[in-house]
């Protein structure tokens, strides 16, 4: 999986398949806070965002 910062459509989502890349859809915050980095690691998603500070979002699949 990758998620990547996406500005004011806030978090994308995608995945990568024999470096293929295809984008699964976004993950907005709601609120236009605009996500202006993402850090994912251990099944946390940690994302600062212009106006809505820094959230921790637990991903499971």
């Amino acid at each position: 999986m990758i998620f990547s910062s996406g500005g004011s459509a806030g978090i994308i989502v995608a995945k990568e398949d024999d470096g293929d890349i295809e984008i699964l859809g976004q993950l907005n915050l709601g609120d236009n806070q605009s996500v202006n980095h993402a850090v994912y690691k251990d099944g946390y998603l940690i994302v600062a965002s212009g106006l809505g500070g820094v959230k921790i979002i637990k991903v499971s699949q």
